[in-house]
């Protein structure tokens, strides 16, 4: 029919396990096999039900309705798991090769919670193995997506573009070694405010296709109360691929990548160190299909 209604449920118990090791290097591979390696193992249990509800109703052959609420669970070692509950409301039109969907969600956290490691670019004792709790929070926004296909003289067009915006914020104040400061109304880490992607090609009849894809994210910050050392600058990058199919097996391409050779900043994890974009690259390969 055109209403179809979707349930789930969802029941879980789960084991964890942390190895640690004494030395922050890494273990030494042989004593981790003889058993002579410093280490502390630690372990917990936990068990979590979630729910979810999902609808699509079909207006015509061409548009679909969208609905949906999930609980989301991330578990946490020897803690509360972060929870959240997301909805989404969207419309999908499909016509032959061209696709198009447009979609809000939202995401309510009411444990928002992150682990301490070596790579999650915190302030804070990896050794420890603590959980943060950043309390509630709230995502939301806009996203588009869209595929096309342009015909031409024995050559394919094939185009995609997604465009997301999104708000993310804290609902309460707190201060952790992971979180750092947070005011209700800071911005969550690492969220940007909008993304956007474009991809645009060609295929030839004769086995020659390439296309080029830009990504262009917004900036953002590392912590919540952000200073000058812990932004992300907004930053585009731009791809170029070639591909020429010389038999049925085999293809040959080329690869160049950051087309620009632009050096934003674009993380400071782990450890709160500056990552820049990867540098101008060129790659050449072959493929074989057996």
């Amino acid at each position: 029919g055109r209403l179809n209604v979707t349930v789930g449920y969802r029941s879980e118990d789960y084991d964890q396990r942390h190895r640690r090791w004494s030395d922050r290097a890494g273990p030494n591979l042989t004593m981790v096999r003889t058993g002579e390696a410093d280490n502390r193992d630690t372990f917990a249990t936990n068990d979590h039900t979630t729910q979810s509800l999902g609808a699509t109703y079909e207006l015509s052959d061409n548009i679909t309705l969208v609905a949906g609420f999930h609980e989301g669970m991330t578990p946490m070692f020897g803690a509360d798991p972060e929870e959240a509950d997301n909805t989404e409301l969207g419309l999908r039109y499909s016509n032959g090769m061209t696709n198009i969907e447009f979609f809000y969600f939202a995401s309510e956290y009411s444990n928002l919670a992150a682990e301490c490691t070596l790579v999650s670019g915190a302030a804070c004792n990896a050794d420890e193995s603590a959980v943060f709790s950043g309390g509630a929070a709230d995502v939301d926004g806009l996203e588009f997506t869209g595929s096309w296909v342009l015909e031409g003289d024995g050559v394919s067009y094939p185009i995609a573009l997604a465009y997301t915006s999104t708000d993310a914020t804290f609902n309460n104040s707190s201060e952790s070694d992971y979180f750092g400061l947070v005011a209700a109304g800071d911005d969550l880490p690492y969220i940007p405010s909008s993304s956007m992607s474009l991809v645009a090609g060609f295929v030839t009849e004769n086995g020659l296709s390439g296309n080029m894809r830009l990504i262009d994210i917004g900036s953002s910050c590392s912590i919540a109360a952000c200073g000058t050392y812990n932004k992300i600058n907004a930053h585009t990058i731009i791809d170029l691929n070639i591909r020429k199919a010389l038999t049925d097996s085999m293809d040959v391409y080329a690869i160049l990548e950051n087309v620009s050779d632009d050096a934003d900043i674009i993380s400071r994890a782990p450890s709160e160190g500056a990552r820049s974009q990867k540098p101008r690259t060129l790659k050449f390969g072959f493929s074989y299909r057996f």
